[in-house]
């Protein structure tokens, strides 16, 4: 709500404009566009006596990665300069004064001992074949649209507001991502003197952000992910190690050494098994994990835990697979997609063979 709302006595009211397709849109759309008192962004702006504000959410991630495994990268790339392009033309269109951009933190680089990813941290990620190259060339695309619109835009047209979250890893109904897809074999990878730490963010409450940035007025780049509260009251990350997560899960641990998993990776991705980078691995073995400064600042609290949002991949996974691990009876290595969930499968299939004295 404006100044300007305040002192005439009118109420802003908010009007979403989605852009993007997958499971992580169809959900937030049916979380977003709904405000506190039930009503829907149609019963919103037929209100007498209200303002309307028009918001426009890009998701650069679909939320099904199946897309990243069956699609080659320029198909996968075309299709977010379609999506890029469409957005900007809608946002002039329509007269958008507020785009909400939704990326991840994994742009912001995974390694051993890594400490929080923070607002406004520099990406690190290159526009490689994988999830996280998708993201960041999605991140690009949409500052030069942006600036190429802006040079061909009467000055009468403000340019729109932009924020960009950076979320932790994402959980939700119908999810399928690069690190949900790690609970689908029987045990989660880790690496052998590397203390990883697990992070998530419910899709409910990446919903409140979205509805915190725009009500505030937020700009920037800015992360999210779950919290907790330390004794003083502020907010800090809200983190789990593996073996915590796993026994959450209802899975075991399989650790490697670090050369092991690193070489068995690059193996799987040179035989054609890995569709995605080798590098990718590093999402699943390092921390990325966020310490969201400014939402937290604002009053933005996470709803879901950490270890709520592991029971819930969970139990996704058993609905889908009707067995914990049912992955493994139902898909091949090169059909996860996923380069740790692909070596974790690779290593315990190799520890099993070794237990048996099968060479």
């Amino acid at each position: 709500m404006t100044r300007a709302d305040i002192r005439s006595g009118r109420t802003a009211r908010v009007e979403y404009h989605f852009f993007g397709e997958g499971p992580l849109v169809n959900s937030l759309r049916n979380i977003v566009s709904i405000d506190h008192t039930g009503e829907t962004a149609l019963q919103r702006g037929s209100r007498s006596g209200t303002t309307t504000r028009k918001v426009a959410v890009l998701a650069l991630d679909s939320g099904d990665f199946s897309q990243i495994v069956l699609d080659p990268t320029s198909v996968r790339r075309n299709t977010i300069d379609v999506l890029i392009d469409s957005t900007v033309r809608s946002v002039r269109r329509h007269d958008i004064e507020h785009i909400v951009v939704l990326s991840s933190a994994a742009l912001c680089g995974a390694w051993r001992d890594r400490v929080p990813i923070v607002d406004e941290e520099v990406r690190v990620a290159n526009l490689d074949s994988g999830w996280v190259g998708d993201i960041a060339y999605g991140e690009t695309r949409l500052v030069q649209a942006l600036e190429s619109d802006e040079a061909h835009v009467a000055d009468s047209h403000a340019a729109p507001r932009v924020t960009v979250l950076r979320a932790a890893s994402l959980v939700g109904p119908d999810l399928d991502t690069m690190i949900t897809r790690h609970f689908e074999v029987p045990r989660l990878l880790e690496l052998r003197d590397s203390a990883k730490r697990w992070q998530f963010l419910h899709v409910s409450d990446l919903a409140s952000a979205i509805r915190l940035v725009v009500t505030d007025e937020i700009t920037g780049t800015l992360t999210v992910g779950a919290v907790k509260e330390d004794p003083a009251g502020a907010a800090i990350p809200d983190t789990e190690n593996t073996k915590t997560i796993a026994t959450i899960a209802g899975r075991r641990v399989v650790s490697l050494s670090e050369t092991a998993a690193m070489n068995t990776a690059e193996r799987l991705h040179r035989a054609g098994l890995l569709a995605v980078p080798a590098s990718d691995i590093a999402y699943a073995v390092y921390p990325w994990t966020v310490l969201p400064h400014t939402l937290a600042d604002h009053g933005w609290r996470s709803e879901y835990s950490t270890a709520e949002c592991a029971r819930q991949i969970a139990a996704h996974v058993t609905a889908r697979h009707g067995i914990a691990g049912g992955l493994v009876k139902r898909r091949s290595v090169a059909a996860l997609g996923a380069a740790g969930a692909a070596v974790a499968l690779a290593g315990t299939i190799a520890a099993m063979r070794r237990s048996r004295g099968v060479s």
